[in-house]
């Protein structure tokens, strides 16, 4: 998996405004193991991502994160 980094950019001046992206990261991998994500940056230490996983109001998935963060 990658794992990214960025957002986007703005700056304005008396001649006018212009916007982009800007981006980083790294790879890193992913495995299950007795029902729980791990992932790592080298393949040797392994690190546990706390997920929960509920159905929304259609049924379909909506995973969280430990920080919070919904997909």
């Amino acid at each position: 998996m990658s794992v990214v980094t960025g957002g986007e950019t703005y700056s304005s001046n008396p001649y006018g405004s212009v916007a982009g992206q800007s981006s980083g990261g790294t790879q890193a991998r992913w495995k299950i193991q007795n029902g729980a994500l791990l992932v790592s940056g080298d393949g040797m230490q392994w690190a546990t991502v706390p997920l929960q996983i509920s159905p929304n109001s259609n049924g379909s998935p909506i995973v969280k994160t430990g920080d919070g963060k919904e997909y």
